[in-house]
């Protein structure tokens, strides 16, 4: 039986490099050949050094695997050494309203305009470029970005309540272009009104989480001024039907959330001796929530079907 030692140069070469990276790296310990060829081969280098540095293979373009490979080793260098071949100051903006995603970063400068940078990236060819949406109409109070979707997505009030002492009506969700600033051609309705009929608490917080094609904001709500007390309410948009398709009260037991692939992820602040968990709920995006559902019902309602806290 012949041993893969005897292959030729070139057919061992694409042998190589179909293995996984922990078994191409153990075969260096094969034979001295072994050894050379995949030290020697610019396409089992790459794919090594890609490993070791965590990154992913680009799509295919004109520029060789010895280019890339140049450029990678260029990068990882920049990174040990903190030494990069241009730095620019940025202006910032209000407090914690920095976004960035992949590497466009964006800043809000005043209470409704947004700059934004591609970040430069001299070993990918990236050219830096800077713009910006200027007066968008609305005092944006919290926004998120998704660079791979082109996608904007801004929390304001009502037009009417803005600047408002106490909104008795809600707030409004915007998904427009990055790049434009404009609706964005995906988004069935560009503006998703939240549900009303509720007083938000105007020294409350707002928290804001884009993933995919969902859009989850959680704010403290009471029903009516006379309450003692704010309670969380969670809501959850499918933004490009423009739907509200989950909607839950009495969330103050949720620490955080995020919604990933479909399902709602949130921790769980422990109550009394037990330990912090996380918990996963399916979400239908063609649902149309016009009424909350408590958390603690959904909460009980898992442990009456499974038995078990989650």
């Amino acid at each position: 039986m012949g041993r893969i030692d005897d292959l030729p140069t070139e057919l061992l070469e694409r042998t190589l490099e179909k293995l996984e990276i922990q078994a191409l790296v153990a075969c260096r310990q094969l034979s001295r050949r072994v050894k050379r060829v995949i030290d020697e081969s610019v396409v089992l280098q790459y794919k090594i050094e890609l490993e070791t540095a965590g990154m992913e293979d680009g799509p295919r373009s004109e520029i060789s695997t010895a280019e890339r490979l140049q450029r990678l080793r260029k990068h990882t260098d920049s990174w040990a050494s903190t030494q990069f071949g241009s730095v620019e100051k940025l202006r910032g903006g209000r407090g914690s309203m920095l976004r960035l995603s992949g590497n466009v970063f964006c800043r809000c400068l005043g209470p409704s305009t947004l700059v934004l940078n591609i970040l430069p990236g001299n070993l990918r060819g990236v050219k830096a470029k800077e713009w910006r949406l200027d007066d968008l109409g609305f005092v944006i109070e919290n926004y998120a970005i998704d660079a791979a979707q082109d996608l904007l997505v801004i929390v304001s009030r009502t037009p009417e309540q803005d600047g408002a002492a106490v909104s008795s009506s809600t707030h409004m969700i915007h998904c427009l272009s990055l790049s434009t600033g404009q609706a964005h051609p995906h988004a069935a309705r560009p503006k998703i009104l939240l549900p009303g009929n509720l007083v938000y608490d105007d020294n409350g917080w707002l928290k804001l989480r884009l993933s995919g094609d969902f859009i989850g904001v959680m704010l403290p709500y009471t029903p009516d001024l006379s309450a003692q007390h704010y309670q969380e309410h969670l809501v959850v948009c499918a933004w490009k039907e423009g739907t509200v398709c989950m909607w839950l009260s009495e969330a103050s037991g949720l620490e955080d959330f995020t919604v990933v692939e479909g399902f709602l992820l949130t921790g769980i602040r422990p109550r009394m001796s037990e330990k912090p968990r996380l918990e996963a709920y399916s979400i239908d995006k063609h649902s149309a929530y016009t009424e909350p559902v408590p958390f603690t019902k959904l909460y009980l309602d898992l442990w009456e079907d499974t038995g078990i806290w989650r």
